[in-house]
């Protein structure tokens, strides 16, 4: 198996003062083969974890989406003082006050608003090699209360205090390390409220046989990639190839491609200030009108336009 990556990142994101740190700790590792059940450790080893944005206990002035929005993280936020609402694409609205806490996963349509309050809210996504999220093999609740939401409000604050910094040169291994076991203990908060989904158990017995392959497409997503390069990694054929990856992840081994090119571009015009263009590059496009035909018809709006509706996130944070 190839080696793989235990990564943490962090990224902290200031609107108002245009300011962004980054910083990471990169260990190489060998996780070993699994099958059938025996894939804790390859979970445990390639766990990881990134920080769009955080605040705590935060004034929040009439903030309003009129448009949907369409994230690559989890928004989590937990109201101090006033209500917040979430509009789904189902019609459904569901509301968020103190002692409870509004989730809503990556990459589902949503519109937001709260006219005044306090909140604690963190933009996060949580991962395993590299590109499978997490929370998305989960049927994780819009709202959390009681004690279970505490839980997630408490964690959700010592979390961002732990990264609260305007200065890179204030972050230290110490604090790294810190803010990923509270990263890791507010996972396992969200999924103590959740429940696994049926069809996810299918796939924790089977994804080992492909654990390579999605190992290989993360590591060459900036690079063309084919059916028939993945199969090579199994020794199979490429119809073979074909049939187990779709019954393993059912989609397609293209689509599924596709998919994570468009989800890195998502999270580099949604936490980076990189142009479309070299976007596309970074993604796997190199030509960028194909870029952004398939960027709208994936997300609804242009890569331009979702960058800028990305960063709407925070400006009406005081």
């Amino acid at each position: 198996m190839r080696a793989s990556s235990l990564f943490i990142g962090f990224v902290y994101t200031n609107i108002r003062n245009d300011h962004a740190f980054g910083t990471t700790c990169r260990k190489e590792h060998r996780p070993p083969m699994t099958t059938g059940h025996d894939f804790s450790h390859l979970i445990e080893n390639t766990i990881s974890h990134f920080i769009f944005s955080h605040a705590n206990n935060q004034t929040v002035s009439s903030i309003h989406f009129d448009e949907w929005r369409l994230l690559p993280y989890t928004v989590i936020v937990c109201p101090i003082v006033g209500e917040c609402f979430c509009e789904y694409e189902t019609n459904e609205v569901v509301s968020a006050r103190s002692g409870s806490t509004l989730i809503v996963p990556p990459n589902v349509k949503h519109k937001y608003r709260m006219d005044i309050g306090k909140v604690h809210y963190a933009h996060i996504h949580y991962t395993f090699l590299q590109n499978i999220d997490i929370l998305a093999l989960f049927n994780v609740p819009s709202v959390v209360t009681g004690a279970e939401s505490d839980r997630i409000s408490s964690l959700l604050k010592q979390l961002s205090e732990s990264t609260d910094s305007n200065s890179s040169d204030k972050i230290s291994i110490k604090t790294v390390i810190h803010a990923r076991a509270l990263a890791l203990e507010l996972l396992v908060a969200i999924l103590d409220a959740s429940k696994i989904k049926r069809e996810s158990m299918d796939f924790f017995i089977h994804f080992s046989k492909i654990s390579a392959v999605l190992e290989y497409i993360d590591q060459n997503i900036d690079k063309p990639i084919t059916r028939e390069e993945l199969a090579g990694l199994l020794a199979v054929s490429p119809t073979r190839f074909h049939y187990i990856f779709n019954d393993i992840m059912k989609i397609s081994p293209i689509l599924y491609v596709n998919k994570i090119r468009l989800q890195k571009a998502q999270t580099l015009l949604a936490s980076t200030d990189i142009p479309v263009g070299e976007v596309a590059l970074r993604s796997g496009y190199p030509d960028i009108h194909h870029f952004s035909k398939q960027f709208k018809k994936w997300v609804g709006v242009s890569p331009s336009k979702y960058k800028e509706n990305s960063r709407l996130s925070f400006l009406h944070i005081e």
